[in-house]
């Protein structure tokens, strides 16, 4: 279901946080429950989108492989310091998105 979204996240470099987003947006409405991957990390990408975190996410996580994303975390020390700070003490509650 989700598997064309991540291959456009991975070929995308100008869209890539809108991709995530959207992504993110659409597990909050996902039903399904009892899987590991909608238990446990859902929650987190969940609340990540509601926090407004998903432009620190996506060029943190792609920093390595993305000289413009490497750029990006260097020009945006305080949005990254405030997605690391809030990753750190988010606390993993099955099914449950704390924001």
């Amino acid at each position: 279901k989700y598997e064309p979204m991540m291959t456009s996240i991975q070929t995308s470099k100008q869209t890539r946080v809108e991709l995530l987003d959207k992504l993110f947006s659409g597990m909050a409405n996902e039903k399904q429950q009892g899987k590991f991957v909608v238990d446990y990390y859902f929650p987190y990408f969940i609340a990540l989108q509601k926090n407004g975190l998903v432009a620190p996410f996506a060029y943190y996580i792609y920093q390595s492989s993305d000289p413009e994303a490497a750029q990006w975390v260097k020009n945006h020390s305080d949005d990254i310091n405030r997605f690391l700070e809030w990753s750190s003490t988010f606390q993993f509650t099955p099914s449950v998105a704390r924001p």
